[in-house]
């Protein structure tokens, strides 16, 4: 807990609405992207320092959509990367339109009436909580990241009213 507040410990579970593994890899083959269409595909490409890039543009068919709409990102999702980097994240932007994740991707789905999207954003970075993925991703293979992981880890939470003064101090 940081030093000196009386903020509570909530597991992440609690403060998020949906957290949800992107496809496996065979549900979404290479031959099935194309260069334009109805609906981007985000890649661990499109989380760059913490940030959300329009980089890699992919996109699926309608057709395919409609087996995979379980993984569409919603504005203010928050996108983990569980490969490479393990642990980069962002917040997707409002203005996206139509997405899915891709296989190497989480996406949570921040519970607004408890936890600001950036808030729980800049806590996944915190001492606090990345020692704890440290310690629980070890034994997993390839240091993957995995929904039970993210589901168990325990983040300080200040009110509304502080993580809003948080969030204005750490955007600056």
């Amino acid at each position: 807990n940081p030093a000196g507040k009386n903020w509570e410990v909530k597991k992440m579970e609690v403060l998020v609405e949906n957290v949800k593994i992107g496809p496996f890899g065979s549900a979404l083959k290479i031959a099935e992207l194309s260069d334009n269409g109805p609906v981007r595909v985000l890649f661990i490409e499109n989380v760059v320092n913490n940030k959300f890039e329009l980089a890699k543009e992919k996109y699926i068919s309608e057709k395919k959509y409609k087996e995979l709409e379980v993984y569409t990102v919603e504005p203010d999702d928050i996108l983990i990367t569980m490969m490479g980097t393990i642990g980069r994240t962002c917040i997707t932007p409002k203005d996206l339109g139509r997405a899915i994740i891709s296989s190497h991707l989480i996406k949570i789905t921040p519970n607004k009436k408890i936890a600001i999207p950036e808030y729980l954003n800049f806590s996944l970075h915190s001492p606090y909580v990345t020692d704890q993925i440290r310690r629980k991703a070890k034994g997993a293979i390839m240091k993957g990241l995995n929904s039970k992981i993210l589901r168990n880890l325990d983040v300080p939470l200040p009110s509304l009213k502080t993580q809003k003064q948080i969030v204005t101090k750490l955007s600056a």
